[in-house]
């Protein structure tokens, strides 16, 4: 990806930069859809740190799983994280969701209802790799499993504007 950005010519012109734009709440919910790599961000101890996780979205929940006792295992003290996904189609063309929530480590044999909720993020993430947590599980130390309430979703997105002006003729008129 990288090579290719580098390979974007850079524009001449503030008319010649990509168009910005705040994305709606259903195109966000479509991003956290479509992908399944994503970074949880959260800041512990005056560091802030970024992990990357698989993940699947579902009805407001990011559900995952990491290798225990990993980084994720430190944050139930303060559950407030960033997870974010983006996806690019082309140089300047990308979309960006950030989900901020609390984060859930799932353990099965905590009480009744942790363990329907534990069985339900198996199964969601068994749409992702059906083996998960089985004996053909292509990564089986990733045994952590945890979900994130997407209290607060919000995304951007970028287009390529290949030379089409954005601005009026007048270089001091902003448009709407």
């Amino acid at each position: 990806m990288l090579a290719a950005m580098a390979a974007f010519p850079v524009p001449d012109s503030p008319q010649d930069l990509p168009l910005f734009r705040t994305l709606p709440l259903p195109e966000c919910a479509e991003v956290l859809g479509r992908n399944s790599v994503g970074r949880i961000a959260f800041s512990l101890h005056d560091d802030v740190s970024i992990v990357p996780v698989h993940y699947v979205y579902t009805d407001g929940w990011v559900y995952g799983r990491t290798a225990s006792p990993g980084r994720l295992r430190d944050i139930v003290g303060n559950r407030r994280i960033a997870f974010e996904v983006d996806e690019h189609n082309e140089p300047m063309q990308c979309r960006s969701v950030v989900v901020h929530g609390p984060l859930y480590i799932i353990r099965p044999e905590s009480t009744e209802r942790t363990g329907t909720i534990y069985r339900n993020v198996l199964a969601a993430l068994r749409r992702l790799i059906a083996s998960v947590h089985s004996e053909s599980d292509p990564i089986p130390f990733r045994d952590q499993v945890f979900r994130i309430r997407a209290e607060e979703i919000a995304g951007r997105g970028s287009l390529p504007v290949r030379g089409r002006r954005l601005f009026a003729k007048d270089p001091d008129r902003v448009p709407n």
